[in-house]
């Protein structure tokens, strides 16, 4: 790769910049000093603030097809209650171009980056309202691809600013400072302002368009803005985040009291997208999200690759026509707590093969076709037989859905509360038709305390195994609202506390897990110790201190990471890197690989690179070794400091066949391609589930009730013939549906019967629902259990 002198790649790519739109004519604007426009005006040519200069613009502005306005770095461009929109009819304008110094750090006095500031403003029919920073891709004619960077690093701060009708709202382009280990959260934030397509908008919104896209940076803020499309179907993309991260209306940690809420108070909004935040690969980056409601989406979140996701006190509320809610896509240590999941479509959708410590607690699922459901291994192999880690379900709510946990994979087999007994999920009042269906080849052992109304998940089918072990581990239930906050341990911890809660515990689990291995030969004989084979007793006594203490282990890290990440706005690489580092997962360990790489250490990368295979040889070794070919590209194309890269076309076609593939490897090297300026690809969307077709649920089946005793089913588990048959022979069975796990109907038949004989001998075994629609109305469900 030739290296090129920044100041000559930073004039010639300016030059291209302006070139690719216009050319310098009679009609541009070259703002020097402070200048004001009170007086509305057209604007046909380019408008040029210089460095130190300042252009406050309070009347309306409009521009031609062809203009926009380039503000250099250290220039200053005020929007206070102006307006910014297009001069030729049905036709966009360019928007602003907002630059920077990718090497200096975001302060504003004295300035040393550009600056957009607006107030009461409005940005509206713009091609891209504001751009801060680009990357310029062109192809030479051997096929070596040159990307060059427009200087990236400017400020924008915008107040009650509407952007209305442009095709794209805000670009980030890469930027983040870096001061030895630390790097600094961009100084850019949106306080309430609105992103709106609707009707009037010159062009239809395309799937992959974004309103707000980042690459890159880190730390940009969104507080109690409204991001809306009424445009008719679901279409776009809210924000889209690649390689980025953002906060959504956060606080810092720890909380010190308690007042007010610790949130911006005013709730920021999502409707009318395809997918209102589509997030890849985070890295090293903190994405919180926070107070926010997700409104008739098709998907509200789709994080695929995002490690220490925070979504905390938010409303998913979608409809029949929706997809999923939120989607954690080979993502791990993430906080889902505090939120409500509503709506027919399915709530939260896990998929990957992710074996940590991870947990969906607190959280409320009502009316749902699929409360949740998981794809994917989301448990670690027990080769080793004394440790069990993976995804846990704790202290959550589900009423009145079709499925409340729906398992195609693997979760954790032991689920269990925060301290190893009752896992504090209640289902109901308005019991679900199923609560668990394990569709997995490994039991589930769920423990709960049968003290405690509608903790046992009484509907259930695969292989499950309901325990009564007292007692619940939980202080509190589903989504409580700003009560969360006093009850959450998560929220008060402060780093030196947990480090010496580490301290005490890791060394002790340590030492069990020595003893255990020494101490014992065999693994344990699961199905003999639940059915009474008490030879096992001390050896799962042992089995139940380790697995206890290592989830105490990785919650004290999970908390650690996300105040480090939390606490203040610049990130200490080494303190991020240290947590990781003791959770001992390989998914970690990449997460550490990458803060090498950020801190352009290519050394310890490639060594932690190497030792993965080494230490979790479960793991697949293609992934890895492909993994590992993604991120030195990256080091090899400097994607973090870009000035100008080269890059010939074997290595991206090495890349678009990592990319072809599966697994964690094949996200990433999507994730590059898409920031290198290839096309966004579109999540394929599917409809994992639907209700059954007798009604439309939800409300069709709070009409109904499960335990109705005037309908008998015999015999009931059943290995083939069943008999439904009404106690009062006044009461005929007009009409019989029958539908498997999935919502799919098997059967419909009209009866006009008391009773009636169905052969189940063709269908394969789990558990089915049969709605019998009686005589005066009413449908009856009845559960049938096929062996």
């Amino acid at each position: 790769m030739k290296k090129v002198n920044k100041k000559i790649v930073y004039c010639v790519i300016l030059f291209l910049t302006i070139m690719q739109f216009s050319y310098k004519s009679y009609a541009d604007e070259i703002i020097y000093g402070n200048v004001t426009w009170s007086t509305p005006r057209d604007i046909t040519g380019y408008v040029y603030i210089t460095p130190g200069a300042t252009l406050e613009i309070t009347c309306e502005i409009r521009f031609s097809s062809t203009s926009m306005i380039i503000v250099e770095c250290q220039g200053k461009l005020q929007v206070n209650g102006g307006i910014l929109t297009n001069l030729d009819a049905n036709q966009l304008w360019e928007g602003i171009l907002l630059l920077g110094d990718p090497s200096s750090p975001q302060t504003l006095n004295p300035r040393s980056q550009g600056i957009v500031s607006l107030e009461d403003a409005l940005i509206a029919n713009a091609e891209c309202g504001i751009k801060v920073g680009a990357t310029i891709k062109e192809t030479t004619p051997n096929g070596i691809v040159i990307y060059s960077l427009v200087p990236s690093g400017g400020i924008v701060i915008a107040e009650n600013t509407q952007f209305l009708n442009n095709r794209q709202s805000i670009n980030f382009d890469e930027y983040i400072y870096r001061n030895g280990n630390n790097e600094t959260d961009n100084r850019s934030c949106f306080t309430e302002c609105s992103f709106t397509v609707d009707a009037n908008a010159f062009f239809n919104i395309q799937d992959d368009e974004s309103q707000v896209s980042l690459f890159g940076v880190r730390g940009v803020g969104f507080k109690g803005c409204i991001f809306s499309n009424t445009q008719s179907g679901y279409n776009g993309i809210g924000i889209y985040a690649n390689a980025a991260g953002f906060r959504i209306n956060d606080y810092w940690l720890p909380i010190v009291y308690i007042g007010q809420p610790p949130y911006y108070p005013t709730q920021t909004q999502f409707d009318g997208y395809r997918i209102a935040i589509d997030i890849k690969n985070s890295g090293s980056k903190a994405i919180n999200i926070v107070n926010t409601e997700f409104s008739d989406n098709g998907v509200g979140v789709y994080a695929v690759l995002v490690n220490n996701l925070r979504i905390e006190t938010s409303i998913f509320n979608n409809n029949a026509s929706s997809y999923y809610e939120l989607v954690l896509d080979n993502s791990t240590n993430y906080v889902i707590e505090n939120n409500q999941f509503n709506g027919d479509c399915l709530g939260l959708l896990i998929r990957g093969d992710v074996p940590d410590n991870n947990y969906i607690r607190y959280n409320t699922f009502t009316n749902l076709c699929r409360a949740s459901a998981v794809y994917g291994d989301q448990q670690k192999h027990l080769t080793n037989g004394y440790l069990s880690t993976g995804l846990q379900f704790q202290c959550n709510v589900f009423e009145n859905n079709y499925t409340d946990i729906h398992i195609d994979g693997r979760i954790k087999f032991e689920q269990k509360g925060i301290a190893g007994h009752g896992c504090g999920n209640v289902f109901g009042p308005n019991r679900s038709l199923e609560n668990i269906c394990n569709l997995g080849d490994l039991y589930i052992a769920y423990y709960y305390d049968g003290a405690l109304a509608y903790h046992n998940p009484i509907y259930y089918s695969g292989l499950f195994i309901p325990i009564n072990f007292p007692p619940c581990d939980c202080s509190i239930f589903g989504y409580t609202g700003n009560n969360y906050y006093p009850s959450s341990e998560r929220c008060y911890a402060d780093v030196n506390e947990l480090e010496n809660q580490f301290v005490e515990i890791a060394p002790r689990l340590a030492v069990l897990i020595s003893e255990y291995h020494q101490k014992y030969n065999d693994t344990i004989h699961w199905i003999d110790y639940w059915n009474g084979d008490d030879s096992y007793a001390l050896q799962v006594s042992d089995y139940n201190e380790i697995v206890t203490l290592k989830d105490s282990v990785d919650m004290i890290c999970s908390y650690a990471i996300q105040y480090v990440l939390s606490s203040v706005d610049v990130l200490d690489r080494t303190a991020l890197i240290t947590w990781a580092s003791r959770i001992e997962s390989a998914n970690m360990d990449f997460l550490i690989a990458e803060c090498y790489l950020d801190g352009n250490d290519i050394v310890m990368m490639n060594n932690v690179l190497n030792d993965i295979s080494i230490k979790y040889q479960d793991y697949d070794p293609s992934n890895i070794e492909e993994y590992a070919k993604c991120l030195r590209y990256e080091y090899l194309w400097n994607l973090n400091n870009l000035d100008t890269t080269y890059i010939n076309q074997l290595d991206l076609d090495t890349l678009n066949l990592i990319a072809s593939g599966t697994g964690i490897a094949s996200d990433l090297a999507k994730s590059v391609l898409e920031r290198i300026g290839y096309d966004i690809e579109m999540h394929d969307l599917n409809q994992l589930c639907s209700w059954p077709s007798y009604g439309n649920a939800p409300n069709g089946i709070l009409d109904k009730n499960l335990n109705e005793i005037n309908l008998k089913v015999i015999p009931n588990p059943t290995d083939d013939n069943v008999t439904i048959k009404s106690d009062n022979e006044d009461e005929l069975i007009k009409k019989l549906l029958i539908f498997d796990v999935y919502g799919k109907q098997v059967l419909s038949k009209e009866v006009n019967a008391s009773n009636i004989n169905i052969n189940l001998n063709r269908y394969s075994r789990g558990a089915y629902t049969v709605h019998c629609v009686m005589s005066n109305g009413s449908t009856i469900v009845k559960k049938v259990i096929k062996k």
